[in-house]
């Protein structure tokens, strides 16, 4: 998927393997935006005269690759979601597991025309604002809904305990693993254990979900992207990541009125209030971002060691320098809340 010019000849030899005896052209390839650890393109394709738009969705080279996930894991979590039919998310159709035919390991899916909702949210004003909010919560509520049953390839917890544990550990584990010495890390790791909230049903988790993976589309209605990160956990991972994302990429849907915003994810899906606060979305906001860090720390160790050549890196090196000061910020703001709760007590 580096070549331009030759996609457009691999993407025809492979839709004629998954459509035997059609006759198939592929056009107007043209690399896109957005899910920068992936290698993303556009383009149209003909089947027996059948026009359809469709985007290509691939790893890249390792010494450029920002982010190491699985495209089978993708792939099938997208496809078992899709066949639910709860969750808007485009349908995946074509799959090169091994990357015989198109250089890569690589899924095909539908292309879906819209705006990016952090692009809608820029121009809306605080009417509009909260009603974009209301949709990302019911967004949340629908994948947190999918019934795991069809998502046999995806682990499966113990318990809450045991997956919040693992969630701690991971922390420890990439600070250990990092070739250079965080002590600020160790004691988030800590902090995080000792302020555990109450207990939620483990759902599906979207892990990357923010207003720069969601498509508005001409209807008004909401569509999720980039499932690369998905797995079973706590459901307020999602909302506390979407919420971390906005401090960094405004505008807000969740802070600009944190207490509506959970009050109708807290009703939509049936949690309550005692699980679903401000205070439970700010633990959210630091454990769920151990996603990002997992991934981000090895990249950067690699950078140094100049094993991988990405710019995206310096990216992720700008991304990794406001995690101290918003996790500081978090933990600060809880700690305060809490005192002031047992003052009022």
């Amino acid at each position: 998927m580096l070549d331009p010019e030759k996609m457009p000849t691999l993407l025809t030899a492979f839709l004629q393997r998954e459509h035997p005896g059609s006759e198939v052209i592929v056009d107007s390839y043209e690399q896109i935006l957005g899910g920068f650890s992936r290698l993303t393109a556009r383009f149209r394709a003909e089947i027996d005269g059948e026009e359809q738009w469709l985007v290509a969705r691939g790893d890249p080279p390792p010494e450029q690759s920002t982010c190491a996930t699985d495209r089978l894991l993708e792939w099938r979590t997208m496809r078992a979601v899709h066949a639910t039919g709860t969750t808007p998310l485009p349908r995946a159709l074509y799959f090169d597991e091994d990357g015989t035919q198109l250089d890569t390991t690589a899924m095909v899916m539908e292309m879906i025309e819209g705006e990016p909702l952090l692009h809608r949210a820029a121009g809306c004003d605080g009417g509009e604002l909260a009603r974009l909010a209301d949709q990302m919560a019911d967004l949340a509520v629908a994948i947190h809904s999918t019934d795991l049953s069809g998502l046999d390839h995806l682990e499966v917890p113990a318990d809450w305990n045991d997956y919040i544990d693992g969630c701690i550990q991971s922390w420890r584990d990439i600070e250990a693993a990092h070739p250079e010495s965080d002590p600020f890390i160790r004691y988030l790791a800590s902090w995080l254990d000792e302020n555990r909230p109450l207990p939620a049903p483990l759902t599906l988790v979207h892990g990357d979900l923010q207003s720069t993976n969601v498509l508005v589309r001409a209807d008004g209605s909401f569509v999720a992207l980039d499932w690369e990160l998905t797995h079973i956990g706590d459901p307020r991972e999602d909302l506390g990541w979407c919420r971390w994302n906005e401090v960094i990429q405004p505008p807000g849907l969740i802070d600009r009125d944190e207490e509506a915003f959970c009050r109708r994810y807290a009703e939509s899906s049936g949690l309550g209030s005692e699980i679903v606060n401000p205070q439970t979305l700010a633990y959210f906001s630091v454990l769920s971002a151990i996603g990002a860090c997992r991934v981000a720390l090895p990249t950067v160790a690699a950078f140094a060691a100049g094993l991988n050549s990405s710019l995206v890196t310096g990216y992720v090196l700008g991304y990794i320098s406001t995690f101290h000061q918003q996790f500081l910020e978090v933990t600060s703001a809880i700690e305060a809340g809490k005192a002031a709760q047992e003052v009022r007590s």
